[in-house]
C-alpha cells in the first residue's frame, strides 16, 4: 500500500494537467498551479480523487446503458405486444411478412418475436430436427457462419421451450413451401450457414422494410424477443420459467423486464397463442379494410 501510495503522489502532477484544473481544485478545495514544478497532491486526496472521478465516470455509463435497455425494451413491448388485453400485438412484422407471402423472412422473425430466440446466433443455427412436436431445441449457435454447440451463457444446459401453436404452422407453412425436409432451417442458396455480411444485408434489405410496413419507427431484430418475453408475462409465466425459456438467469430477468411486470399488474391474463391469434386478425381487418 505505501508503494501504491508514492505511486500516485509521483504522478498526481500529471493527473491535474490530464483531469483539468478545475477537478484538481475540486477534488482539493483550493487552488492549485501548474507552474514548472506541478502541486503536489496528499496519497489519500490522490486516491480518493481518483476513485470518486472514475467511479462517477463508470456509474453514469452504466446509468446511462440502463436507461437506454428499459426504452428499448419498452419500446418493443409498446410497439409489439400493445397496452390492453384485446390488443395484446396490435402490430407486428411477421404478419406484414406472412401477408405477402415472404416465407423465409416470416418464419425468422416469428421465431424471434414468439419464441424469443437471439438473432441471428440461435435462430440461424436452428436445424429442421430442432422442431420437435411440442417444443424447440435449443442447443447450438451460428457464430460468424461456424455452427458451434452450446449456449451462450456458459454452463448452460440446452433450452426446449414450449413451441407455440402460431409458430408450429408458420414453420409447417414454410418447410412446405420450400420443401426442406432436413438439415439447415435457413440455408443459404449454397447450403452454407449464414455469414456475418449474410446477416447484415437482411437487416437493410428485408427487416427495414418489414418494420416500416408495420409502422415501426427504429428497432434492431434483436429487440423482438423483449416482444416475446411480453407475452409470456402477459400469459402469466413465473420468472423462473421465463428465464428458462430466454436462456439467462432469474436476476437478469428481473432487472430487463421489472416495468413489463409493473405494466401488466391488474391486466386479465391472456395465452400467448391468443395474443398472436388477435394481432394476426387485426393485422389482416386492417388490410382488408384500406383495399390493399
Amino acid at each position: 500500500m505505501p508503494r501504491l501510495l508514492a505511486t500516485l503522489e509521483r504522478h498526481a502532477p500529471g493527473w491535474i494537467a490530464f483531469n483539468g484544473k478545475k477537478a484538481a481544485e475540486a477534488a482539493l478545495g483550493r487552488p492549485v498551479g501548474y507552474g514548472r514544478q506541478p502541486e503536489r497532491l496528499g496519497p489519500a486526496r490522490v486516491c480518493l480523487a481518483l476513485v470518486l472521478r472514475r467511479g462517477a465516470w463508470f456509474l453514469g455509463r452504466a446509468l446511462l446503458a440502463r436507461a437506454r435497455q428499459d426504452d428499448l425494451t419498452r419500446a418493443a413491448h409498446r410497439a409489439l405486444c400493445g397496452n390492453s388485453a384485446t390488443t395484446a400485438v396490435n402490430r407486428h412484422p411477421a404478419a406484414w411478412l406472412i401477408e405477402r407471402d415472404k416465407l423465409y423472412a416470416a418464419t425468422i422473425v416469428s421465431l424471434v418475436a414468439y419464441q424469443g430466440l437471439r438473432i441471428p446466433e440461435e435462430v440461424l443455427a436452428r436445424e429442421v430436427r430442432h422442431v420437435r412436436t411440442n417444443t424447440l431445441l435449443i442447443e447450438q449457435r451460428n457464430i460468424k457462419g461456424k455452427i458451434v454447440p452450446g449456449q451462450k451463457v456458459r454452463h448452460s444446459r440446452p433450452r426446449s421451450p414450449r413451441l407455440l401453436d402460431p409458430v408450429r404452422r408458420d414453420v409447417t407453412k414454410y418447410l412446405m413451401a420450400t420443401g426442406i425436409g432436413e438439415g439447415r432451417l435457413f440455408p443459404r442458396q449454397d447450403g452454407e450457414p449464414w455469414k456475418v455480411h449474410d446477416y447484415k444485408n437482411w437487416t437493410r434489405r428485408v427487416w427495414k422494410n418489414a418494420r416500416e410496413g408495420a409502422g415501426i419507427e427504429s428497432m434492431p431484430p434483436y429487440d423482438l424477443r423483449h416482444a416475446y418475453a411480453s407475452l409470456r408475462i402477459r400469459a402469466g409465466a413465473s420468472i423462473p420459467e421465463l428465464a428458462e425459456e430466454l436462456g439467462h438467469s432469474p436476476q437478469m430477468t428481473v432487472r430487463t423486464y421489472t416495468h413489463v411486470i409493473r405494466e401488466l399488474q391488474g391486466e386479465p391474463v391472456v395465452s400467448a397463442e391468443e395474443q398472436i391469434e388477435l394481432a394476426r386478425s387485426g393485422a389482416l381487418r386492417a388490410r382488408e379494410a384500406s383495399g390493399a
